[in-house]
């Protein structure tokens, strides 16, 4: 055998086994917060806008290490930034992510989250799967009843836009906050909330960028009556004077609405038909469409 002929099936050898690798991966993994208070950025950099915050404790989906101190992530159905030192990847980790649409035909769904366990059946592009967990870089997802793990390479995940979801997610997220000190001017809960920076803080949470100002709220907001309130909604009350909006909470239902407190010293749930708060109501307003 030639050296030339030799030196080609070595080429021929590397090429083939590159070709069999397995393409990049769609995302790292589930990570969870470590930070009391970590900023989502629509850049990744200080300088980027501030789209929403997470809590110690959260679960993101880490879709990139980008080797800067960043990591691209989804959070609450979103893309963006986050910094990497505050977040801690996990092993398999349960996490609801909502529908997953298959990209590929013939794309295994496993057993488990490697390449060498069974194949379950195979699913060609456009099916959707349920995805329930991530597994370093495979999903975990339910198919017509069957559990098992498909890899990320051939999957995107669809963008939550259901309102009646980012309703419960709302109610959720400010439920999580009750008890947080009252300060006037605050606006996070390391250091307390006052009325708006609590709202502000909440929705932004939930990917809603909205005014800061109780007073900017209420403008920007659609008017609704108190009779079409739903969970998510923002309730506004007005000042002693009667002139203006002074007050802003969030709807949780039930005739309830929770909110930063001066009077409290802390946020906390109230009842629209109490003798104070019904006395100053001032008016309802909705961002959610």
């Amino acid at each position: 055998m030639t050296r030339k002929f030799t030196r080609i099936l070595i080429l021929f050898a590397v090429v083939s086994s590159l070709l069999a690798l397995p393409s990049l991966a769609a995302n790292v993994g589930a990570a969870e917060v470590t930070a009391s208070s970590l900023n989502f950025r629509d850049q990744p950099s200080m300088s980027g806008n501030i789209v929403g915050y997470a809590t110690a404790g959260e679960k993101v989906l880490v879709l990139d290490d980008l080797d800067n101190g960043w990591c691209r992530v989804m959070y609450n159905g979103a893309e963006g930034y986050m910094a990497s030192k505050y977040l801690k990847l996990l092993g398999e980790t349960a996490m609801k992510l909502g529908a997953g649409k298959v990209t590929g035909d013939g794309v295994r769904f496993r057993s488990q989250a490697s390449y060498t366990c069974s194949t379950l059946t195979y699913l060609n592009k456009g099916y959707t799967v349920d995805v329930i967990g991530v597994s370093g870089e495979w999903y975990k997802a339910v198919y017509n009843g069957a559990t098992g793990y498909i890899h990320s390479d051939y999957v995107t995940l669809a963008a939550k836009t259901d309102p009646a979801s980012l309703r419960e997610q709302l109610v959720a997220t400010a439920k999580k906050y009750a008890g947080v000190k009252y300060v006037w001017g605050g606006s996070s809960p390391s250091t307390g909330f006052d009325c708006s920076g609590y709202v502000n803080y909440v929705y932004a949470s939930c990917g809603l960028s909205v005014k800061r100002t109780s007073s900017l709220l209420y403008a920007e907001s659609a008017k609704i009556s108190k009779a079409e309130l739903q969970p998510g909604d923002l309730v506004f009350f007005a000042s002693p004077s009667g002139w203006y909006v002074s007050h802003v909470g969030i709807y949780i239902g039930g005739g309830q609405f929770i909110h930063a407190s001066s009077g409290a010293g802390c946020v906390t749930v109230s009842t629209l038909s109490g003798a104070y708060y019904s006395s100053y109501f001032y008016g309802a307003g909705r961002v959610i469409s």
